[in-house]
């Protein structure tokens, strides 16, 4: 083969997935282009081009399909390359969420019924997850296309507060209030049932043995210990790297107790009393789940600049 059937091979693999419009001003362009640059590389080498040398140079010029996507009118972008790493672990950790909530409703440990529940559980809920990414690929073109129509210019961007870490004292007072109030109603939601409630309402409530020992102490741990954090974040007025740590290792240890709580401990002696407080439990931790993923994405895109090495230091 000639260098010159090298060079069209190459300019025919690239013009080809181009539009037809296009392809043969760029087809031109783009074999003068390489036999200009083949003639150099003869002249310094000292001796007529051959196809080693013509292949040699295609391959440092790019892929065809590298080099065809230079001449191509841009397009809207699905997933910009800066957020493609967040889309993939946003998409499969949603997957890998559904999968866990549903396992353990769905498939049976006993003996001769784990293959036909598990097959039963992929043929339902296992393959019917997939409607996330599904879900997320339509509203990134939308997104993309919104994008490319109107893009934001460069007058629209303001700039953020400098020291995110800083908290709003009132807000904080507010989520406090409402906490409480929280805690005040579940509190009183088994004071009702116990003293008020009917008997029927009582026994599909009642605690099964065992749970409130192990399941009752470590939600009381847990929660002592949000109180405390939650106290020293407010006097302080910031969160700090210990506190961030604290916070997270405290939501993560809440995520392993609901899922022991979902998949393993028995709360209430009633079946149908259990089925509802593991679905609303699996909700609890869906949301623990996204505030856990929000924040390693907050830190992990936070730049190591002079100003974060100067507030960590007064940390």
């Amino acid at each position: 083969m000639s260098p010159e059937d090298v060079l069209d091979a190459y300019v025919n693999d690239v013009a080809k997935r181009l539009p037809r419009a296009k392809r043969n001003d760029v087809a031109l362009e783009l074999r003068a282009l390489l036999r200009e640059e083949l003639q150099n590389r003869s002249d310094v080498a000292g001796r007529p081009a051959d196809d080693a040398m013509a292949l040699d140079l295609v391959r440092g010029f790019g892929a065809p399909e590298d080099v065809a996507q230079r001449y191509r009118t841009p397009s809207f972008v699905i997933v910009t390359p800066t957020q493609t790493a967040s889309f993939a672990a946003l998409a499969f950790g949603g997957i890998a969420l559904q999968w866990l909530v549903s396992i353990p409703q769905s498939v049976s440990l006993e003996s001769g019924r784990v293959l036909t529940t598990l097959g039963a559980w992929w043929l339902s809920y296992g393959l019917g997850a997939f409607w996330w990414p599904g879900f997320m690929i339509v509203a990134s073109i939308i997104a993309g296309w919104i994008r490319h129509t109107w893009p934001p210019g460069a007058k629209s961007w303001r700039p953020r507060a400098a020291d995110s870490d800083t908290i709003s004292r009132p807000l904080w007072a507010f989520g406090a209030a409402g906490a409480a109030c929280g805690f005040a109603a579940l509190f009183g939601s088994f004071w009702v049932i116990e003293n008020i409630a009917p008997a029927s309402v009582r026994e599909a409530f009642e605690f099964a043995p065992g749970f409130l020992p192990i399941g009752g102490a470590l939600a009381a741990l847990l929660w002592s210990a949000w109180v405390v954090l939650f106290t020293v974040v407010y006097n302080e007025g910031r969160w700090r790297p210990l506190t961030r740590g604290l916070s997270l290792s405290s939501n993560i240890a809440w995520v392993a107790l609901l899922a022991w709580c979902i998949a393993g401990a028995q709360i209430f002696r009633d079946p149908d009393a259990n089925e509802v407080t593991d679905a609303a439990l699996a909700l609890v931790a869906l949301f623990v789940l996204i505030d856990i993923g929000v924040t390693l994405h907050r830190l992990l895109r936070r730049p190591q600049t002079t100003a974060s090495f100067v507030t960590a230091g007064r940390s």
